[in-house]
């Protein structure tokens, strides 16, 4: 009990030592420099927003500009255009041969399973197949 005494004694005497420390400036003082920080705060992320908005903007339209200039000159002039019509045309039409081809060579009704065989493989000789099952 006597400690809890002397900590409220100590307290008592630090409360009333900060009571009397005179003070330098006043307290309206204190209150204008805090607005007047404020303010300042506020203008300063004002300003920043307005220069990163316009940095955004510029970068923005560098990126579309460089964009839209490769896609024009990259674009295929008309005799380029006409040769890759061409070509694939070309293309189409081999696929269609190739399709008909192997329709005719192994879609044939001689073939049970309509398998395409190689030709070395193929001969007159009639395959046999053992009925007894291994024990």
């Amino acid at each position: 009990m006597n400690m809890n005494m002397n900590m409220n004694m100590n307290f008592q005497r630090f409360a009333d030592v900060s009571t009397s420390i005179p003070r330098l400036i006043e307290r309206n003082t204190g209150y204008y420099l805090h607005q007047t920080l404020q303010s300042c705060h506020a203008n300063r992320q004002r300003m920043y927003s307005w220069v990163f908005n316009i940095v955004i903007v510029t970068v923005f339209i560098i990126v579309t500009a460089i964009v839209l200039y490769f896609c024009r000159t990259q674009k295929k002039t008309p005799a380029e255009k006409e040769r890759q019509a061409i070509l694939d045309q070309q293309l189409i039409l081999e696929k269609i041969r190739a399709l008909e081809y192997q329709k005719n060579t192994f879609m044939s009704r001689e073939s049970i399973t309509q398998m395409p065989m190689p030709n070395s493989v193929t001969s007159d000789i009639p395959l046999t197949y053992s009925t007894r099952i291994p024990v």
